[in-house]
């Protein structure tokens, strides 16, 4: 008797969950319209948060292409890197510094109207410095640039979302 109970709880909170529009962290829902994407990346810098971004996009089921398909074209514009102390030592040397990443990114459609505007979006991480662990500190940097474009490419595909959604919720009269 207490499994039945269980078991119909169970569901009724499943179908609680579901309804609300709650979804597991990493899974993205796009529009139809978003289900092929040509991807632009520039060169050098940007790999790693292309490939972030095409890993994701790939995970919410979009055929993604570099470009030449007749579909939206998710353009990535480059990356602009920063390192700034924001604490010091009593010795007046950097104790601490604060890492930023910042793109660029906009989506036209097929036909070149803009769909997203050209938009900006900064992380930023800060991390201890120590001046006796350079190479162990030059890739705890890489590190951390590897996660600020993690979370850049979450950024970007939360982006994509929330167009998905005002692009297919239906027009007020």
């Amino acid at each position: 008797m207490h499994i039945g109970i269980r078991l119909m709880l169970a569901g009724i909170v499943s179908v609680l969950v579901s309804a609300c529009g709650f979804h597991l962290r990493g899974q993205m829902e796009l529009s139809p319209s978003l289900q092929a994407l040509n991807l632009s990346c520039p060169e050098g810098d940007a790999r790693v948060l292309c490939g972030q971004i095409r890993e994701r996009l790939q995970k919410a089921s979009v055929q993604v292409s570099d470009g030449g398909a007749d579909a939206p074209t998710l353009a990535i514009g480059g990356i602009e890197n920063s390192r700034r102390a924001v604490s010091l030592d009593s010795s007046a040397n950097a104790a601490e510094y604060e890492l930023s990443r910042k793109v660029t990114f906009s989506l036209t459609d097929a036909q070149g109207e803009s769909l997203i505007q050209t938009t900006s979006l900064q992380q930023f991480q800060s991390y201890q410095y120590d001046k006796l662990s350079v190479l162990g500190k030059e890739k705890e940097e890489n590190s951390i640039r590897d996660d600020l474009d993690k979370l850049l490419a979450t950024e970007i595909l939360n982006r994509l979302a929330v167009y998905s959604e005002q692009a297919s919720a239906p027009a007020a009269n």
